[in-house]
C-alpha cells in the first residue's frame, strides 16, 4: 500500500480552525500565492509564520485580523451584518491584499466582540455610530489593477468614478490606471471607502 503523505504543520493548522485556505493566509497576513506551498508541502513554512498560524489555530490572539467570513462564524453572527457594521463603522476593520484580485475586509476577534457587545441587536435609529472606518491612506503597489477591478464592479466609466471620489475628471482616473500617475492619500482613501461600500452592498 502507497505510504500516507503526512499533512503540513500550517495545513493542520488551518484545518483545525476550519478555515479556507484564502481566509487563513488573510488571517497570517500573508498573500495567497505564498501560503499555498506551504499548505501543500511543497515549501518549508518559515518559523514565525508557523508560530503565528498554531497561535490562530489555537484562538490565542484576538489581535490577529481576519476576513469577516471567519469572523462571522467565529461569532455566530450572520456575514452581511458584519458588513453593513463594517460600512458604517461600529466595527473596526482594514483591508488587506490576498496577492491579487481585490482587497478583502479584515478584523480582529477583539474587534468583533467588541461589536457584538456594544451594538449586536442593540442598533435602532436612534444609536450613536462612530465615524466611518479610515481606512488604507496609501495606494499599494497594484493600485491600477485595484482601480478597474472597481471599476467593473461598479459598472461605472472613468468620468462616474471620478465624479464619485471628488476627482478633478476622467483624466486623473486615466492616468491612474495607465501609472502614469499615484493617487493621493487623501483620494485613495476615498477609493477604498467605495470599495467597502460596494462590498458592504453585494
Amino acid at each position: 500500500m502507497p505510504r500516507a503523505l503526512a499533512v503540513s504543520p500550517i495545513r493542520a493548522a488551518r484545518i483545525a480552525r476550519g478555515l479556507s485556505q484564502r481566509e487563513f493566509a488573510a488571517a497570517l497576513g500573508v498573500s495567497l500565492e505564498s501560503y499555498r506551498p506551504w499548505d501543500s508541502g511543497r515549501r518549508e513554512t518559515p518559523d514565525d509564520v508557523l508560530d503565528r498560524a498554531r497561535g490562530v489555530a489555537a484562538n490565542r490572539d484576538r489581535d490577529v485580523p481576519m476576513p469577516l467570513s471567519a469572523l462571522a462564524r467565529e461569532l455566530r453572527i450572520n456575514k452581511g451584518t458584519l458588513r453593513a457594521a463594517a460600512h458604517d463603522g461600529r466595527l473596526a476593520v482594514s483591508t488587506q491584499p490576498p496577492g491579487s484580485g481585490k482587497p478583502m475586509l479584515v478584523a480582529t476577534r477583539k474587534a468583533g466582540e467588541s461589536f457584538k457587545r456594544t451594538f449586536y441587536e442593540k442598533t435602532t435609529k436612534f444609536t450613536t455610530k462612530p465615524p466611518a472606518p479610515d481606512l488604507v491612506a496609501v495606494a499599494p503597489d497594484d493600485f491600477d489593477r485595484q482601480l478597474v477591478g472597481l471599476r467593473e464592479r461598479l459598472k461605472v466609466s472613468q468620468t462616474e468614478l471620478a465624479r464619485r471620489i471628488g476627482a478633478a475628471g476622467k483624466a486623473v482616473v486615466y492616468q491612474w490606471e495607465s501609472r502614469q500617475r499615484r493617487p493621493s492619500p487623501i483620494l485613495w482613501r476615498r477609493v477604498m471607502q467605495l470599495g467597502v461600500q460596494a462590498r458592504c452592498d453585494e
